[in-house]
């Protein structure tokens, strides 16, 4: 269970930095430690900075004037910066390189949110909307580790599954229950074997999960905004798990995020809200993530109004395994319980019975601590 939230970094907007209005911010692990990259439209800049508690600026790029630097994208990689004209930026531990990847939208192991009002690009193909498609405007994509991708559509209402070779599989429409307005958002989960997409549409400040299967689209929840949440205009969404537990992160124009639990049935369990503050940046969110380090997770936050990001530690607890019940038998006069991993000293017990003494059963316990 979630225990505790504190705000533990914040980097903020300075001369010859470009974090004012940043569109995006992810994070990025290497063998050296952990990074967080910004991204700033405005400038079309990228920025690096090393995290171990605290941030510490590494470096900066800036792509030319005009590029139309506008998403982060996470790939199996790395990460890359998608861009007009051909303008991507592969980002690694220690480089940026713009190495012209035109039209880099979707690949496998990747989500990516781009506008394209006349379909949109997958690898070297290009899916055109038609009557039956909901994919008059692209503004959300994302995939499954098999290379199937997911699709929203602000202009059409719905999504679509798309297989690997480009084909739709299967729609999900508003006259499918699937109620909504402006997809702006997805993100992919899975849990237990099962595939799972997450969908935030800003105009109806909804969240509805589908079951995504071979070739059709299960809708298992949809959540409503309301007074007790805080991703209304849901912009942006994220995902990781830890001890067992899919955590969910949505926030939008709603000055703070909401979590949630992603269950194993589909079903979303709000955690808590985080509240912005003058120290946050938590004001039109522009940028979500999320990522597991030791017994917690790492939340990043960037703003398209409040300049700099956030980085928050969220504190988990779960329920220790019940110990194992071990009992002598008459056959046996020693019992030496085999050491379990463990990370105190305690050392197992050991019972001795003598023999034709055994009529008195001996019931130990013995814990394993984690």
């Amino acid at each position: 269970m979630l225990t505790g939230i504190t705000l533990a970094s914040c980097a903020v907007d300075a001369q010859d930095r470009y974090l004012a209005a940043l569109s995006g911010v992810a994070f990025l692990e290497t063998k050296t430690g952990l990074q967080v990259i910004a991204a700033s439209a405005g400038e079309n800049a990228l920025t690096r900075f090393g995290y171990d508690g605290a941030l510490t600026e590494l470096d900066t790029f800036r792509l030319s004037a005009h590029a139309g630097l506008h998403d982060l994208v996470v790939t199996d990689t790395g990460l890359s910066a998608l861009a007009r004209w051909g303008n991507a930026v592969r980002i690694d531990a220690n480089s940026f390189t713009a190495d012209g990847q035109a039209n880099l939208v979707a690949l496998s192991d990747t989500a990516s949110a781009v506008r394209n009002t006349a379909g949109l690009t997958l690898d070297t193909l290009n899916i055109a909307d038609d009557a039956a498609l909901p994919l008059g405007d692209v503004t959300a994509l994302a995939s499954l580790s098999d290379g199937r991708v997911i699709a929203g559509s602000a202009f059409d209402t719905g999504i679509a599954l798309l297989d690997a070779s480009g084909t739709v599989t299967d729609v999900a429409l508003a006259e499918d229950g699937f109620w909504h307005n402006r997809v702006s958002t997805i993100e992919t989960a899975t849990i237990a074997g099962k595939d799972f997409a997450i969908v935030g549409a800003s105009g109806s400040s909804s969240l509805s999960v589908f079951q995504v299967l071979e070739d059709e689209l299960i809708l298992t929840d949809h959540e409503w905004d309301n007074m007790m949440t805080r991703f209304s205009g849901v912009a942006e969404l994220a995902t990781a798990q830890i001890g067992g537990m899919t955590v969910v992160a949505a926030g939008g124009s709603d000055a703070g995020l909401s979590l949630f639990e992603l269950t194993e049935s589909g079903d979303l369990v709000h955690l808590y809200d985080i509240l912005d503050t003058d120290q946050a940046t938590l004001a039109d969110i522009s940028g979500l993530d999320l990522i597991a380090q030791d017994d917690g997770l790492l939340l990043v936050a960037s703003s398209e109004k409040e300049s700099g990001f956030t980085v928050f530690e969220l504190e988990f607890e779960f329920e220790k395994p019940e110990p194992a019940l071990i009992f002598a038998t008459p056959s046996m006069q020693t019992m030496q319980f085999a050491p379990p991993p463990r990370l105190s000293n305690h050392e197992p017990d050991l019972i001795v019975e003598e023999p034709g003494n055994w009529i008195e059963q001996h019931l130990t316990q013995d814990f394993m601590i984690f």
